[in-house]
């Protein structure tokens, strides 16, 4: 819990990018400009030291058209 709460006050720049949005997406492996909020969960967790599998399942935003 502690390390999604030091997320609170992040903001994307322009178009879902940023440097802390760029983390979250490279986590699932995908470049700035999707939808963010699912990549943010797998990095949640991924900095607490879970690996989810498979990653590119976290980036259903992808899909989304």
């Amino acid at each position: 819990m502690r390390i999604a709460v030091s997320d609170i006050g992040v903001q994307e720049v322009g178009d879902n990018g940023g440097p802390e949005v760029k983390t979250y997406l490279a986590s699932v492996g995908l470049p700035e400009g999707y939808k963010w909020c699912g990549a943010w969960m797998h990095d949640v967790y991924r900095r607490a030291g879970y690996v989810l599998k498979p990653e590119r399942s976290f980036a259903l935003a992808a899909t989304w058209s």
